[in-house]
């Protein structure tokens, strides 16, 4: 099974939704910058990832700027 586990900044914020069922929906927007070795060299890495949390998650008041580490698949 694919998994990523990433410590990243929330970027952006959309508004909250709910889905059909009524569960509830918040899309947000993640930063991540670090330095990783690669062939015995560091890297700088960085990328945002779209990402979507569901659920009681999503009622926890996240705000912008807020590190957070983010799992999912």
């Amino acid at each position: 099974m694919n998994r990523l586990v990433l410590k990243a900044e929330v970027v952006q914020i959309e508004p909250l939704r709910y889905t059909p069922a009524g569960i509830p929906l918040l899309g947000i927007v993640l930063h991540h910058a670090s330095e990783q070795m690669e062939a015995g060299m560091k890297r700088k890495v960085e990328c945002e990832i779209n990402a979507v949390i569901l659920g009681d998650l999503a009622l926890k008041g996240l705000k912008p700027g807020a590190q957070i580490q983010a799992q999912g698949f």
